[in-house]
């Protein structure tokens, strides 16, 4: 039986989630969420490429994608653009609100467990597996690898304008993104599995 790992939502009375006005994008592999292709609907990911699309009036249907990779991670922008991620380094991004799905070549075959996007700067993070952090600065450039992290990388988030970039490990530690390093803030005694940074980048949340 196919499971599912995350849920991309705009329904406010399921567990978390953003509106679709809401450009944030924080994801882990149990209980994360984003905006989605329609108001009051929702986009679902799991085991062997699957894929639901919920409606706003709670049916769902699935959403066939060619690919066999469990998907772990999504995160959206407003209502058209969001970034799905899984193991094996798989990455597919869809700028039509879903109706099409595209792959995205990365510099990893690490399974991929989280995702953020920010709207204002287009960029686009990625982390898993054997402390992978993969940075897209601008819309149309390549991935590129940024060193410095370690361990299973569970959760990544950012702000809007990408000024604060939080990343959560599966060892409790947490880990700080920029100038091109990670390094780590800190680390607690539980794993971690979520984290979300507010609009304006000053306060983070993580969550295990």
């Amino acid at each position: 039986m196919r499971q599912i790992h995350v849920i991309c939502l705009c329904l406010a009375t399921l567990v978390a989630g953003c509106d679709k006005d809401d450009d944030s994008g924080s994801t882990s592999g149990s209980s994360s969420s984003s905006s989605s292709s329609t108001s009051g609907g929702a986009w679902m990911v799991g085991d062997e490429g699957a894929m639901f699309r919920v409606a706003p009036d709670g049916t769902a249907s699935t959403y066939p994608l060619d690919i066999e990779q469990d998907l772990l991670a999504i995160a959206c922008v407003g209502s058209d653009v969001a970034w799905v991620a899984g193991r094996g380094g798989v990455v597919l991004t869809t700028g039509d609100a879903g109706n099409t799905w595209s792959p995205v070549p990365v510099p990893s075959a690490q399974d991929l467990t989280g995702v953020a996007v920010a709207e204002a700067s287009g960029q686009v993070v990625l982390v898993g597996g054997g402390g992978t952090v993969l940075l897209r600065e601008r819309p149309g450039d390549p991935f590129q690898p940024v060193f410095g992290a370690s361990g299973t990388l569970t959760a990544v988030a950012l702000d809007p304008q990408a000024a604060t970039v939080v990343a959560t490990g599966d060892d409790g530690s947490i880990w700080s993104a920029g100038g091109g390093v990670v390094r780590r803030v800190t680390r607690v005694d539980a794993p971690l599995r979520g984290v979300s940074v507010s609009a304006d980048g000053r306060d983070v949340v993580v969550v295990g």
